[in-house]
């Protein structure tokens, strides 16, 4: 609401300013940039080895509205509603650290919804240009729980007779190296009693579809000397 602040409302204490609005209604700050401004609307520096968070926000209450909201207009913009760059500096922390609590069961840590329409650009884009290192990932997915159904990754079309894509889809010509690999699975020395790739179908009995299929075009597909399936069993 556009209320009025009254004088109870704003205090000024060893420099701090403190606005706490006693109508319900009343906003405690509004700031209005119109035109093509030049400047930051709020801008804010910081020097210094601080400890503390230097934005902090404490929600308390079951409220049903957002913390943060962003709403872009109806004109074609190109800049980006966040915008996050880590300078290069030896960081440990992270850009973005989401952490879900153990009795938040119903929430989920993002979410992605993209509207009926031909996009030309990926939803998700990870470009990693890292050298690597032992342990090194693009994406990692450490997945620990003990749930007979959980899934570490899920792909589903939710029934959608339209999807005419690949769920998974590797291009390998683009590895450089000859000795990288599109998929693989390794068990780390542990005993396990369920098969490490294991397909499984419900489709109608009138599926005329492989399960399992390769082939092999271009140039030196008729003299290669790979094999679609190789095996190597130790001596234990």
């Amino acid at each position: 609401g556009n209320g009025t602040l009254t004088a109870g409302d704003f205090t000024m204490s060893a420099g701090l300013a403190s606005i706490t609005p006693t109508d319900a209604t009343t906003r405690a700050l509004l700031l209005t940039g119109a035109g093509a401004r030049a400047a930051n609307l709020v801008d804010i520096d910081i020097n210094g080895a601080w400890t503390v968070n230097q934005v902090d926000i404490d929600c308390t209450g079951a409220w049903t509205a957002n913390v943060i909201d962003i709403t872009s207009g109806a004109s074609a913009s190109t800049g980006n509603m966040i915008d996050l760059n880590a300078g290069a500096a030896a960081h440990t922390g992270d850009l973005v650290n989401l952490d879900v609590g153990a009795t938040a069961t119903a929430i989920q840590a993002l979410v992605v919804t993209a509207g009926a329409a031909g996009r030309n650009n990926a939803l998700v884009s990870v470009t990693d240009q890292s050298t690597g290192g032992a342990g090194h990932a693009a994406l990692l997915l450490d997945v620990r729980g003990s749930n007979a159904s959980s899934r570490g990754l899920h792909i589903r079309d939710a029934g959608a007779a339209t999807f005419a894509g690949n769920a998974i889809h590797v291009v390998s010509g683009e590895f450089a190296a000859a000795s990288a690999r599109a998929i693989f699975i390794e068990n780390a020395g542990r005993v396990f009693a369920n098969p490490l790739v294991y397909l499984e179908t419900t489709g109608a009995a009138a599926s005329t579809g492989a399960y399992i299929r390769g082939e092999v075009t271009g140039a030196g597909a008729a003299t290669t000397t790979n094999h679609f399936f190789d095996v190597n069993v130790g001596a234990t």
